[in-house]
């Protein structure tokens, strides 16, 4: 794990289909292979990030896959 944000809910937002989950984060824990002078270096984090307008999921500057492309995979 290299970032963990403990999260206490303080509010759940019924939404049809689905629930939004609202929470506060608590705590957060940082794996020092990713902190350069004390600050998480994206480079090294390697964030992926999730765009509901499209469904698709991005790392830094490009498009990694979208939403269940792992199950459209020909069998």
């Amino acid at each position: 794990r290299q970032v963990c944000l403990e999260c206490e809910v303080r509010d759940v937002l019924k939404l049809g289909a689905h629930d939004m989950f609202i929470g506060e984060v608590v705590a957060v824990d940082v794996s020092d292979q990713i902190l350069v002078e004390g600050v998480i270096d994206i480079e090294k984090a390697k964030p992926i990030l999730y765009c509901p307008v499209d469904s698709s999921y991005w790392s830094i500057g490009s498009k990694i896959g979208t939403y269940a492309f792992t199950s459209k995979k020909d069998s």
